[in-house]
């Protein structure tokens, strides 16, 4: 695979864009390393040494201030440039950008421990898909990803990000954040909201958020705003307040929340309260992304009615993260994943 990658010409292709009347701009990126882009706002993801990283990309995309879209081969970006701008330290989102994981492989971004992964800036929108967001760390919000903008992923994993305030995996800030099929395993945040926090608009669907950890709302802390749940696990997250969720949220049915007990929304008849949800480990059960696989007997299996495994804007939700379809037996799984 990185034999054949080697070999590809740095092009940026032009495709149409007729909702938005805009050009959106496709890079493919062939290099690992993380380094920036020659010469930002020239058309061309290009490097010194004439390779297109996801770096120069980004930055390449943010100049053009153009839609785009920038495909991830499988394999490890881990982030070694530091600084405060473009060209080091985390990396800025600040034009409507999609990062498009591909392969059977996972293709992951890694913060290697020393910064934030990812930022969206207010005014524009990202989205994620097929891809792992890792070793995150600041002392701010958002160890994983900070958005102020408009983000959606689908088909992500967030895993052993941290944030020494809030928001280990995930911090949502005046925007709107929709997850479907998300996995958030192992984030920390030192106060509040291991996995996720947000104080604006939050959307889940058919995701998993376990093993998170934070003083308050180890797996979800909502500061206000309004949050939504349709066919999501809340299960083994610790906190002193609220291990699984803190906060008010409301509930669109199928969810499982191990505690309630400092989360406040009307339970539905289909919601599962107060059971584990019996979780494999994280680990690669198939496709781009790492997993939680519910164990046989698990209370999340066969729980949703075909016709009810739907996001919250009432679409269907044909396959789980891993690009298995549901439903695998007469019903859907709860969660991020499917037991087949």
């Amino acid at each position: 695979m990185h034999r054949i990658l080697a070999t590809l010409l740095l092009l940026a292709m032009v495709v149409s864009s007729p909702s938005s009347g805009q050009s959106t701009r496709l890079f493919t990126v062939d290099a690992t390393r993380d380094t920036v882009d020659g010469q930002p706002g020239d058309g061309l993801c290009r490097d010194e040494e004439g390779r297109c990283s996801l770096r120069a990309a980004v930055m390449e995309a943010n100049a053009l201030n153009a839609p785009a879209v920038i495909q991830l081969p499988a394999g490890v970006y881990t982030l070694t440039l530091m600084g405060g701008d473009d060209r080091g330290g985390d990396l800025d989102l600040k034009s409507n950008i999609t990062l498009r994981g591909a392969g059977q492989d996972a293709t992951i971004l890694d913060g290697n421990n020393a910064d934030r992964v990812l930022e969206v800036y207010g005014g524009k929108s990202a989205t994620l898909e097929g891809l792992t967001v890792r070793g995150g760390r600041t002392d701010r919000g958002g160890g994983g990803i900070y958005n102020a903008g408009t983000l959606t992923l689908t088909n992500v994993t967030l895993s052993g990000n941290s944030a020494r305030e809030n928001g280990g995996g995930i911090y949502n800030e005046r925007s709107t954040l929709t997850l479907t099929n998300v996995t958030l395993s192992g984030n920390k945040a030192n106060q509040a909201g291991g996995g996720i926090w947000t104080n604006w608009t939050l959307r889940l669907a058919f995701s998993t958020l376990t093993g998170n950890s934070a003083a308050s709302g180890g797996g979800l802390r909502i500061e206000s705003g309004t949050t939504e749940l349709r066919g999501v696990i809340l299960s083994g997250n610790t906190a002193n307040t609220g291990p699984e969720c803190a906060g008010r949220l409301t509930s669109r049915g199928h969810n499982l929340i191990r505690s309630n007990a400092s989360c406040t929304f009307t339970p539905q008849a289909t919601d599962i309260l107060g059971r584990d949800a019996g979780l494999a480990p994280l680990a690669d059960n198939g496709g781009p992304v790492a997993t939680h696989l519910p164990n046989p007997g698990s209370p999340v299996l066969n729980r949703v009615p075909a016709g009810n495994c739907i996001n919250l804007e009432g679409r269907p939700v044909a396959r789980d993260a891993r690009g298995v379809a549901r439903p695998q037996g007469g019903n859907c799984e709860i969660g991020a994943v499917e037991r087949n």
